[in-house]
């Protein structure tokens, strides 16, 4: 992993194409996750940092590999797009994936009709999860649609406009997708979005239903 770091670092600071370097970067981290999984450990971070390599060069090296990650949902395939996002500093490709849809039913008293059922993730986000929890991202790849298509709870997130938590019950843990959502309010072009998503433990969900609304438990 600091190999690929490296690497990339350079070729970035060389001004070189970083596309294979990035790509290389994006299947050791996959590799890595898998490994994680298949032992039952945990990553440590701190053993994968390489100085000059944080959120922003990881978003960038995800945008270089352009190789949309593959979420799947009971063995359905995803709907990959390719978006362009204007920005106030130029014109940068976004890549977004579309994982799946949310039931607007016990949403729409809360926060009136959303935009869209279509739930989406940009390349950005995914990068954010792979750093900041890399020892979960693998079991975003493997449930996150599952979480968002057959949640067991919904809580309100008050704390930020039409964001909501997403949690998933599994034997041996709890996953939480952070959604926000695309209201009426909002810009048309705007999706429901996954800004994070890790795991909860039971006592961690506790908390958060004792803060937070309940806006749908599943019976």
């Amino acid at each position: 992993m600091r190999s690929a770091k490296r690497k990339y670092l350079a070729e970035d600071a060389a001004g070189l194409d970083t596309g294979a370097a990035a790509a290389k970067l994006k299947a050791a981290r996959q590799s890595l996750a898998q490994f994680v999984q298949a032992t039952g450990g945990r990553q440590d971070s701190a053993r994968e940092s390489v100085s000059g390599f944080g959120r922003s060069a990881a978003g960038k090296a995800t945008w270089a590999a352009r190789k949309p990650t593959n979420f799947t949902d009971t063995g359905k395939r995803s709907i990959l797009n390719q978006a362009t996002q204007n920005t106030s500093k130029g014109v940068s490709n976004i890549e977004i994936t579309r994982i799946g849809q949310i039931d607007p039913a016990p949403l729409q008293a809360f926060f009136g009709e959303l935009r869209t059922v279509d739930v989406i993730v940009t390349n950005e986000r995914i990068a954010h999860i792979q750093e900041r929890h890399p020892q979960d991202y693998a079991l975003f790849q493997q449930y996150g649609a599952q979480a968002i298509e057959h949640p067991d709870l919904i809580l309100q997130d008050t704390k930020h406009l039409g964001t909501i938590f997403v949690i998933r019950r599994l034997p041996e843990t709890n996953l939480n997708v952070i959604v926000r959502l695309a209201l009426n309010t909002d810009d048309p072009a705007h999706k429901n979005s996954v800004m994070t998503f890790y795991r909860i433990r039971d006592k961690n969900l506790d908390k958060l239903q004792e803060k937070f609304p309940l806006l749908y438990k599943r019976e």
